[in-house]
């Protein structure tokens, strides 16, 4: 998972005991470099990666190019954002109910 904020990410590596990667990134070259470094197949994505960015949609574009074989799924809670993801085919998580991480990445590591 790729996100902005350092205390989501250090609460979510405490429940989640490293069944994910966590990477704290504020901009397109730090999330390119932790994908590069992390070589997920999986990757969850927030859109803003600095104050009122969009970064995750360059993000994507970068991976799509480079790595096309990663699912994208974005965890931004921005509507609008949600919408162009969605019509770009990718998926949803919310990142803020552990419930619901816990059965994503039970029903993706598989």
């Amino acid at each position: 998972m790729i996100d902005d904020h350092a205390e989501l990410l250090r609460s979510l590596g405490n429940a989640l005991r490293g069944a994910i990667l966590l990477e704290e990134c504020h901009g397109v070259m730090e999330a390119v470099v932790a994908i590069m470094t992390g070589t997920p197949n999986i990757l969850l994505l927030d859109h803003q990666l600095s104050q009122d960015g969009d970064e995750g949609f360059e993000v994507v574009e970068w991976v799509r190019k480079n790595i096309p074989n990663i699912e994208i799924f974005s965890t931004t809670k921005n509507d609008k954002a949600k919408k162009a993801y969605a019509a770009m085919g990718i998926g949803w998580v919310d990142k803020q109910s552990l419930a619901e991480l816990r059965k994503f990445i039970a029903e993706h590591t598989q």
